[in-house]
């Protein structure tokens, strides 16, 4: 054992003084820097994990939100094909009174006629295509209160900015 001792220029005091010194500075920087960072960390992963689930959730709240926009924009045109048809028929029904006037006033009564089926169509559209803009930005504005997200954040921004775009 001294042989190794002597060949490697071990000193027993001197090892002594360097594990003390390396148990000081251990304490110390785990006490003043480690736990501290370690705290830090968790804390910190704790804030981005629920920043995750938080954008899941608004992604399937927008998911749900598209769906029932669309539901209902399928609904209105249904609607829309219904009125239609109805004022096609009560043109042809108006065409059909008319056949007794002259060729150039039944020309004229079909396309007051079609000018007014347009018109309709047109404004029956418009109307079912705003009010399913509004119901959607209502619902996406409730949906992200209801989560305790601002309206002003970036998603909620761009949601409703999409949906109020009738995109």
């Amino acid at each position: 054992m001294e042989g190794i001792i002597s060949i490697f220029h071990i000193d027993a005091k001197l090892l002594i003084a360097q594990f003390i010194n390396f148990a000081i500075v251990f304490v110390v920087l785990y006490w003043f820097g480690l736990r501290k960072l370690g705290s830090y960390m968790k804390e910190r992963s704790e804030k981005i994990k629920q920043g995750l689930n938080s954008a899941d959730e608004s992604k399937r709240l927008l998911a749900e939100t598209e769906a029932a926009s669309a539901a209902a924009l399928a609904e209105s045109r249904k609607e829309a094909k219904i009125i239609l048809d109805k004022a096609h028929e009560d043109a042809q029904k108006y065409a059909i009174k008319s056949k007794a006037l002259t060729d150039s006033e039944i020309a004229e009564s079909l396309a007051r006629a079609n000018k007014e089926i347009e018109a309709k169509k047109s404004e029956i559209l418009s109307q079912s295509k705003q009010s399913i803009i509004t119901l959607a930005a209502t619902m996406t504005r409730k949906t992200f209160a209801e989560l305790g997200v601002s309206e002003s954040s970036e998603v909620a921004k761009s949601a409703i900015a999409k949906i109020e775009a009738g995109k």
